[in-house]
């Protein structure tokens, strides 16, 4: 191990970690300012798609117009096929600790009716997060904070939207702590929350890239 990373800085980076944190509540729970309510954002998802060779490339054009060229394309090769197909929506987050810092990672699934998917991907790294429950709502943060921003969007191109996080409500597995709520938070913003086993955009899409 390189010098740096003795055991006085893994534990100076646990106590900056908590004093940071500490701060910041796990869920973004929005404030009413002179009679407003507003949730305002916290996090900046730079999306970017998989090539042939498997690395993530940004983006050519912004999220909202690269999925409407995909639906655009898709009911093109639907009609000449002479199919109909539905378009639906899925929002995964998943996370995944390393030496001196969490990686997060949200997905935004497309999922074409018997013709695969197409998956956009947004992955940063954030300061270490030791306490597993604070990481696991952080998690739900971000799927609700893309949710808000997703919302309007999806209901306007006519496409069904549902939002998974990685969570088992089995008592035999630690995130099952965090299950009521984070199920509260997702339903208090308006949106229909699934965990493990129907969570697919979080479990599979967001696991895989968070490796």
């Amino acid at each position: 191990m390189a010098k740096k990373y003795n055991k006085d800085f893994f534990k100076e980076l646990k106590s900056k970690s908590e004093k940071y944190y500490d701060s910041i509540p796990a869920l973004n729970w929005g404030r009413t300012k002179d009679g407003k309510y507003t949730i305002d954002d916290r996090y900046h998802f730079d999306w970017k798609v998989q090539n042939s060779s498997g690395h993530l490339n940004r983006l050519e054009e912004d999220v909202f117009s690269h999925i409407e060229k995909f639906k655009k394309e898709t009911d093109e090769q639907s009609k000449v096929l002479g199919l109909e197909r539905t378009i639906k929506a899925y929002i995964g987050a998943d996370s995944q600790n390393y030496l001196s810092f969490t990686r997060f990672v949200c997905t935004i699934v497309l999922h074409v009716e018997k013709n695969g998917a197409h998956v956009i991907v947004s992955r940063f790294d954030l300061p270490k997060i030791y306490d597993y429950r604070y990481k696991l709502l952080r998690e739900i943060d971000m799927l609700g904070e893309i949710g808000r921003n997703f919302k309007e969007f999806f209901e306007s191109v006519d496409m069904d939207l549902e939002l998974h996080g990685d969570l088992n409500k089995s008592s035999n597995h630690k995130s099952n702590g965090v299950v009521e709520e984070a199920t509260n938070y997702i339903q208090h913003l308006g949106f229909k929350f699934k965990i493990k086993n129907e969570a697919f955009a979080a479990t599979y899409a967001a696991d895989h890239f968070c490796k």
